[in-house]
């Protein structure tokens, strides 16, 4: 298990129901790939992989203390941002479930988690029912915010668990950004396309 940062910066340099259903599944996915080990298994589908946008791609409105009540993102201008985003696809769970009992077991925990995390200053979650996958996008403050999270007792739990719970091929990456252009999901899929 990652227990300290170091660790954790060696480590990053060496998730079929109805659509709400399926949307949640997505989201998991996204949040319980960030900080693993990037799947090396090719997708089923050339269109379904992390460094490819899906089609039908669903996204949330941003959200965190840094959007304001219209929706905008208020960073101060010419400031470095971290910018980290994950992709994956759930596996499913018994019966037709879209996940597995741990797997949300996990999500509820890195939910709560990140509602009172320090640094982290807005998200974006997204889901494509087509792939049932799921991508992040997330603005931290600094890479030591982004870690702290990444750390923490839920993260962990859910970083050592990836495997289990997940398909193959999902990935993380975070990069460095000053320009709101930067912080989307389109640049997203070019970071994951450069592991």
């Amino acid at each position: 298990m990652i227990t300290s940062k170091a660790t954790v910066v060696q480590h990053v340099r060496a998730t079929r129901s109805d659509r709400t259903g399926l949307f949640l599944s997505g989201i998991c996915a996204a949040l319980l790939a960030c900080g693993g080990e990037n799947g090396n298994a090719p997708s089923q589908s050339p269109r379904c992989a992390r460094d490819v946008l899906e089609a039908d791609l669903e996204a949330t409105p941003m959200s965190g203390v840094a959007v304001d009540d219209s929706g905008e993102l208020n960073l101060e201008s010419g400031r470095t941002y971290v910018v980290s985003s994950t992709y994956g696809a759930p596996v499913p769970g018994s019966d037709g479930a879209p996940v597995t009992e741990q797997y949300l077991e996990l999500f509820s925990a890195v939910q709560v988690q990140l509602q009172q995390q320090p640094g982290l200053l807005a998200m974006q979650l997204a889901s494509s029912e087509g792939c049932a996958s799921g991508r992040t996008l997330a603005i931290w403050e600094s890479e030591e915010a982004m870690y702290d999270f990444v750390i923490s007792p839920a993260h962990a739990a859910a970083m050592a668990a990836a495997g289990q719970v997940l398909k193959p091929g999902y990935g993380v990456t975070h990069w460095s950004a000053t320009k709101r252009s930067e912080m989307n999901f389109d640049q997203a899929v070019r970071e994951l396309a450069k592991k």
